[in-house]
């Protein structure tokens, strides 16, 4: 597999248990207007999703990797960052086997890491079976500032496939991007938890004294009646809790082809299905670049 290109980066000198910092603050880099203590802000600005869930086993690295398939169709170049720590499989769903994983960012530049997935987008494998993370020294930030103008390089877009629940890492890389999709189904602890996780982002963003820009996704739905009623229940506590409007970013069609692609290895997208789930993963691929302005109303691609 080839790697996607970069520009030169970082050297090697970071803790290998500091992950979770570093991929905060490779993110945290990339925001409009942030001035970091240490050094001048990244002069290239690439926008970035986060897509997460309140639990695991709703779908949320699918939607991600079928999400990322869709972009790359319509010219976009998009890199995926699995920042699932412990438990991340999104290169076992494209279908490659990496020699490298996040924890390679240790010891290499991140366009060694970032591999060209079969679906045509970029992916930064992430790691597998690391559960302690350590935090990061601030004098590490001039050298992950390194990686993020790397990335922004070889990428129009970023995707963040995070964690599932509502732990540091996971709010803390939601709370860097300029959109957040929480992956939901109408399962009712999937809806407890996805509140969970919309009210953590949405308190901790104003704490800061930010407005989170956060929708729902509602996957494995029977019906497009079904998943509304599921975000009109989301968005009516989130209304009377917190006070904030949530937006319904869209739905995907409980599809056995999609479970078909997962046991190919190969995400439905990468084939030009335009019916049931592959309709409607292409539907919130259009909605997402909208909402960060990468697709004008027309549909039309903007600021590339």
């Amino acid at each position: 597999m080839s790697v996607a290109q970069a520009s030169p980066g970082i050297q090697s000198r970071y803790d290998r248990d500091d992950q979770a910092t570093l991929l905060r603050a490779l993110v945290r880099s990339n925001r409009p207007g942030r001035v970091q203590n240490d050094a001048e802000p990244v002069p290239v600005r690439v926008p970035m999703i986060a897509i997460a869930s309140g639990k695991g086993g709703v779908g949320k690295t699918v939607t991600a990797v079928n999400v990322c398939a869709a972009i790359y169709r319509q010219g976009i170049r998009v890199v995926l960052i699995d920042a699932d720590f412990g438990t991340a499989n999104a290169d076992v769903l494209c279908g490659i086997s990496p020699t490298r994983r996040l924890d390679a960012m240790t010891q290499q530049r991140l366009s060694r890491i970032c591999v060209r997935t079969p679906a045509g987008f970029g992916l930064v494998p992430g790691s597998v079976g690391m559960k302690h993370l350590a935090k990061g020294d601030v004098s590490q930030r001039a050298m992950v500032r390194h990686a993020a103008q790397e990335l922004s390089a070889a990428a129009d877009l970023i995707v963040i496939d995070t964690g599932a629940g509502i732990d540091e890492t996971v709010v803390g890389l939601c709370l860097e991007a300029d959109l957040t999709a929480v992956v939901a189904t109408g399962d009712p602890t999937s809806i407890a938890d996805a509140y969970a996780l919309i009210k953590t982002i949405t308190l901790r963003s104003r704490s800061r004294g930010d407005q989170p820009d956060l929708g729902v996704v509602i996957n494995q739905t029977r019906s497009s009646r079904e998943a509304h009623a599921v975000h009109h229940r989301l968005a009516a506590v989130s209304k009377r809790f917190l006070k904030h409007d949530l937006a319904m970013l869209g739905w995907i069609s409980r599809d056995g082809k999609i479970a078909e692609s997962v046991r190919q290895r190969s995400p439905l997208l990468a084939v030009r299905a335009r019916r049931g789930g592959a309709r409607d993963l292409a539907r919130l691929s259009q909605t997402l670049l909208g909402r960060i302005g990468l697709l004008d109303q027309g549909g039309n691609r903007v600021g590339l």
